[in-house]
């Protein structure tokens, strides 16, 4: 059976791990945010960031199981997460 990774699963997953702390530094913003809106914009610009594809498709080329590809989005997605809601 072939698992299927959900890209928006995973950013959905990473801004709901990081927002109580970006509420916390940005609390005026994050009451303004549409987390709905901030969610697919995410996913968008990571769907279409050069890295990402290339990460993508050499996890897939080198036939990294679907969990190991799960953990590398994991990182990937946090990373760029944390990047655009400006955590360190």
């Amino acid at each position: 059976m072939t698992e299927v990774i959900s890209l928006r699963a995973q950013v959905e997953a990473a801004v709901a791990d990081r927002w109580p702390a970006f509420a916390a530094r940005h609390p005026r913003l994050a009451e303004q945010l549409d987390q709905p809106f901030l969610i697919q914009l995410i996913h968008d610009r990571l769907r279409d960031d050069p890295a990402y594809q290339s990460a993508m498709a050499q996890a897939l080329a080198a036939g990294r199981s679907a969990e190991s590809i799960g953990d590398l989005l994991e990182q990937i997605i946090g990373a760029f997460v944390g990047r655009f809601l400006n955590l360190k």
